[in-house]
C-alpha cells in the first residue's frame, strides 16, 4: 500500500500475507449452472486459485474473502499493489468499502 504523501522512498506495507488469507473460499459458476471447478487455499506465498474454469457459457472461477469482522481501514493510504500471476487470462478485482 502507498501512503497518500508517499516520501522520496515509497514504503509498501504487506495488507494481507501468507496466513492472512485463511478462511477464503472459492465461488465458482456451478451456482448459476456452469461446470467450472476450482478451489482457493492459503499458501505461505499467499492465496492460490487452482482448478478446471469452462468458458463457454460464461463461466467464471473465484475467490472471496471471509467478511472482516473489523474492516481493514485504509484511510490513510491511496492506491494498492497487487502481485498477480494470471497466465494471460482477464481478471478481476472487486473490493467494497464502507463510504
Amino acid at each position: 500500500m502507498i501512503p497518500d504523501s508517499p516520501p522520496a522512498e515509497i514504503s509498501i506495507t504487506p495488507l494481507i500475507e501468507g496466513a492472512g488469507f485463511s478462511g477464503w473460499e472459492s465461488l465458482n459458476d456451478t451456482i448459476m449452472g456452469g461446470s467450472s471447478l476450482a478451489n482457493c487455499s492459503s499458501t505461505d506465498k499467499g492465496l492460490f486459485l487452482e482448478g478446471n474454469l469452462v468458458e463457454e457459457g460464461g463461466g467464471f472461477v473465484s475467490c472471496r474473502s471471509p467478511i472482516f469482522t473489523k474492516p481493514f481501514d485504509l484511510s490513510n493510504y491511496s492506491g494498492l499493489i497487487l502481485d498477480v500471476e494470471g497466465e494471460g487470462r482477464t481478471l478481476k478485482l472487486a473490493i467494497t468499502c464502507k463510504k
